[in-house]
């Protein structure tokens, strides 16, 4: 049973389950709206970013495809969170 417990998949998943619950937790305080959009799609990331790492053996794959992940992730996020900064703008 330790051995499961200690199992770098069940960690990762641990922190997978703690990181859902911060964000719920963010998404439910009275913090601005800005800010918990910002938090939640951070968080988002992190947890995308574990589960194609860990879950999916990008960490064992050619550096290549590593490169084109982490670029792409990158990518996707600035551009969430810059439309959505522009638009708060926008509506305000």
């Amino acid at each position: 049973m330790r051995r499961v417990l200690l199992h770098p998949s069940t960690l990762v998943f641990a922190v997978l389950v703690a990181a859902t619950l911060v964000s719920v937790l963010a998404a439910e305080a009275s913090l601005s709206a800005p800010l918990t959009a910002g938090v939640v799609v951070l968080i988002g990331t992190i947890k995308i970013r574990l589960v194609f790492v860990r879950f999916m053996e990008l960490e064992r794959s050619v550096v290549p495809w590593r490169i084109v992940f982490e670029v792409w992730i990158l990518a996707v996020t600035l551009v969430i969170l810059g439309t959505y900064c522009h638009s708060a703008r926008l509506l305000s």
